[in-house]
This record gives structure tokens, sequence and C-alpha cells, in this order.
């Protein structure tokens, strides 16, 4: 073996993949999740959108047409500042 430990959650349909401490997750609408060992996330949506969201809880979007939002959180939820 590899060393991956793959687990299939039937109820939900996701797939998920462990190597080490790194976990990757797949779900039936397409959307990849990645979680690596230093607890940073990479998320990937079916509409090619993406979130990332670093270890000091920063968080980023990508739209599909490129742009780029910091989400900052207060004490209503979040806000989004466009980066460009």
């Amino acid at each position: 073996t590899d060393g991956r430990i793959l687990y299939h959650y039937a109820g939900s349909d996701i797939t998920q993949i462990t190597e080490g401490k790194k976990e990757t997750f797949f779900f039936s609408n397409s959307q990849l999740e990645c979680h690596s060992e230093d607890g940073s996330k990479e998320i990937y949506f079916a509409d090619d959108s993406a979130k990332f969201i670093s270890t000091d809880g920063k968080e980023y979007n990508i739209l599909p047409d490129g742009q780029i939002y910091r989400v900052t959180k207060n004490d209503g939820g979040g806000i989004a500042d466009t980066m460009n």
C-alpha cells in the first residue's frame, strides 16, 4: 500500500482520501476540498470559483472571472473586499 486511507460516505456521497495529515474530499456536486497538514484549506467549486483559507484565518475567494476577494470577519458576518 502507499499509505493512503480512502473513505466513502455513502449517505452524503463524499469520498475522503487521507495521506498522513493531508485530507482531500470529493463531493458529488464536483466540489473538491484539500485540507493541508498546516491547517490551511483549498476549496474548489464546480462553477470554477475557489476559496483559500490560510492557517492564520485569512480567507480569499476567487471568482470564475478572476476577481479576488479577501473576506474579513465582523460581528455581523463576513465582508468581502475586492483585491483587483
